[in-house]
């Protein structure tokens, strides 16, 4: 009997690691979030603050790399997938860095679940379950974190140990804070989906323009680009929100 509950027990904390559709996922009060709204997905980081009105070269946030936490954990190992740290030669070197295939990062993830699922493990002593949950719950949030090219981007800064610092004065260049600027205006003065949905259309553009840069910079390992691209995407992202906060229908 007892050992059927904690099987029953296991079955229900790896069902509740696995769910990936839900309106809302949070993996930590302080690592990033994906709303899906409209059936479209986005991403935006969390306790994020920006002046942008005062147009400072300064990134002034307030938490822009809490995003992804626990830097110690390498999720890219996590999954299965080669790494290529910071010292590592950049050249005849299979390993990946920024640009991962999103078809094979799924399909290692249902691979790892599958293996780590307590139907696979019922044998095992209780300790022993417990450590494969645990497994089970890094690997989702391994997948969460490197699906979503923003928190693969910081993650990998992580990892390098050049996690963004909002006390940096040159994170962000004049006129990208200025072209920044100009699109949260114009978000807040627009007063209906006809005029949203160009300015929706703009900002995904730009996301995957700097998602583009962001794969050459860290292919090249140039830090003080990937840095400053990974701000730039982290900006974009919270504009989208907001146009998706206020538009009717996507």
């Amino acid at each position: 009997m007892l050992k059927s509950l904690t099987n029953i027990a296991m079955r229900r904390h790896w069902a509740a690691t696995t769910t990936a559709a839900t309106p809302w996922t949070s993996l930590h009060p302080n690592e990033h979030i994906t709303r899906r709204r409209g059936g479209i997905q986005t991403s935006a980081p969390c306790i994020m603050v920006c002046n942008l009105s005062r147009m400072r070269t300064r990134l002034n946030c307030r938490s822009i790399h809490r995003t992804v936490q626990a830097a110690t954990n390498n999720y890219f190992q996590t999954m299965g997938i080669d790494f290529l740290s910071s010292t590592s030669p950049p050249k005849n070197t299979p390993k990946q860095s920024f640009t991962i295939s999103p078809s094979d990062l799924k399909s290692k993830y249902k691979r790892l679940m599958k293996d780590l699922h307590p139907d696979r493990h019922a044998a095992l002593s209780q300790e022993e379950k417990s450590q494969k949950a645990l497994q089970a719950t890094n690997v989702t949030r391994a997948y969460s974190v490197l699906k979503n090219p923003l928190s693969r981007a910081l993650h990998l800064l992580e990892l390098w140990g050049a996690s963004i610092d909002e006390s940096d004065n040159s994170i962000i260049k004049p006129h990208s804070l200025l072209e920044i600027m100009e699109m949260r205006e114009a978000i807040e003065h627009a007063s209906n989906d006809e005029q949203l949905k160009p300015l929706l259309q703009t900002c995904q553009s730009k996301q995957a323009e700097v998602i583009d840069d962001l794969a050459v910079a860290f292919r090249e390992k140039n830090v003080k680009d990937a840095k400053y691209l990974t701000a730039s995407l982290q900006y974009w992202s919270r504009i989208e929100e907001r146009i998706l906060e206020k538009i009717t229908v996507v």
